[in-house]
């Protein structure tokens, strides 16, 4: 498969085995290309995003490294996803290089090259986890339990809370003025979002100023619910 090039649509994935302990997939909008020379793999991510899971270690003389035009990732037996200058880690360690910079993230990180061209590692927020990503982790309960014990994300209740993704189609509408999502009990797993919307919301909606009003979309259901607050 050296030379393969694959590329998703809008709304769709694609899933590349590279053997049988080596899946990836790729995201909506994304394009990569797969190079094989005897035991080196590079994935070269020319857009989008990008997920995998590797369940058993390389051996000795194997790498895998997934590279974007930004950064170089090397996987040794690990679980997260890579972005043009994003890489996050749900399982296991990676180590990440860009711009002449060399970090090692761990489960439950992730290190972004910043604007300024500095590498920083921070701390995996499960609001930032994709949608294509939470979807692959929660149909592999053994793999779910393991990022729990690891990171304490709880993938399942966050993916059955699709908000976020509500949100993110509002916003690119322009129907969203602002967006806060609340984590009360600070366990990775957000209970709720708050959002003020424009008036293009039915009046029940609106504010006495008839512009923007905060509501409440919240967690724990397969399908959005509005509140009004």
């Amino acid at each position: 498969y050296s030379g393969y090039h694959v590329e998703t649509e809008e709304a769709s994935y694609a899933w590349i085995d590279l053997d049988s302990t080596k899946l990836n997939k790729l995201d909506a909008l994304s394009e990569v290309e797969i190079r094989k020379s005897g035991k080196q793999l590079e994935l070269l991510l020319n857009e989008g995003n990008i997920f995998f899971n590797v369940t058993e270690p390389l051996d000795d003389d194997e790498t895998l490294d997934i590279v974007t035009s930004t950064m170089i990732i090397g996987i040794r037996g690990t679980c997260g996803w890579v972005g043009e200058d994003t890489a996050a880690l749900l399982e296991g360690t990676v180590s990440v290089t860009a711009g002449g910079q060399e970090a090692t993230i761990n489960a439950g990180e992730m290190a972004v090259l910043m604007e300024e061209g500095t590498l920083e590692v921070k701390p995996l927020p499960a609001a930032s986890i994709p949608a294509f990503v939470r979807d692959e982790v929660t149909e592999d309960e053994e793999l779910t339990k393991a990022v729990l014990d690891t990171t304490g994300i709880n993938m399942v209740a966050y993916s059955a809370s699709p908000y976020k993704d509500a949100l993110d189609r509002l916003k690119e509408r322009g129907e969203i003025l602002y967006t806060e999502i609340v984590d009360f009990e600070a366990d990775g797993n957000p209970e709720r979002a708050k959002t003020w919307m424009t008036s293009c919301l039915p009046t029940p909606f609106s504010g006495p100023d008839q512009k923007a009003s905060p509501i409440y979309i919240l967690a724990g259901c397969r399908s959005v619910r509005l509140v009004r607050v």
